[in-house]
């Protein structure tokens, strides 16, 4: 199969299906009007394809929008339950999966300059240890804490990480990326 038949428009989803947590069967965002290119599904299709099913990880999502590549990973369960090196595989492979299947074209350097990748989790019940990790935040000039060594990749892979309760993500971000 040439690369050029990979085509992120049949991968193209609502947020409810990107964000479809496989094993409770729910979806962490319930939004049925915005989509984004479900991702870790293309990066499985290219990987049986091009890689003799040797496996990447991928985002559960990807869009780009207004000249920013946008990465995200929905996990339904809290931060502290997040596993660290799967989502730095994420992090790391989704960028191989854009060059590869989605924009041929683009240099590294454009695509991690105009890149945000988010891990987005469900909202913490400790309301007073999650008050006092964004107080702490407040002070390296993020909303949140970047959670699992995140920050390491910050200005290398993408321009900017974002690790954020599922709350954050919709009152904030769904409006700036896909527009209110």
């Amino acid at each position: 199969m040439e690369i050029s038949k990979f085509r992120k428009e049949d991968y193209n989803k609502p947020l409810s299906k990107a964000s479809l947590d496989d094993n409770k069967k729910l979806p962490l965002i319930d939004d049925d009007t915005r989509a984004a290119c479900k991702l870790d599904d293309l990066t499985k299709r290219i990987c049986e394809e091009l890689r003799d099913a040797q496996p990447l990880a991928g985002c559960d999502a990807y869009l780009l929008a207004n000249g920013t590549h946008w990465f995200m990973e929905f996990k339904y369960q809290k931060s502290k339950n997040v596993d660290r090196k799967q989502i730095w595989r994420k992090a790391c492979d989704s960028i191989s999966t854009v060059r590869m299947a989605i924009d041929q074209t683009i240099t590294l350097d454009d695509l991690c300059r105009n890149a945000e990748f988010f891990v987005v989790f469900q909202d913490e019940e400790e309301k007073g240890l999650d008050a006092f990790k964004q107080k702490m935040a407040g002070y390296a000039k993020k909303e949140y804490p970047v959670y699992w060594e995140l920050r390491k990749i910050e200005g290398k892979l993408y321009r900017e990480v974002h690790t954020i309760p599922k709350s954050e993500f919709v009152a904030t971000w769904i409006p700036r990326i896909w527009g209110a």
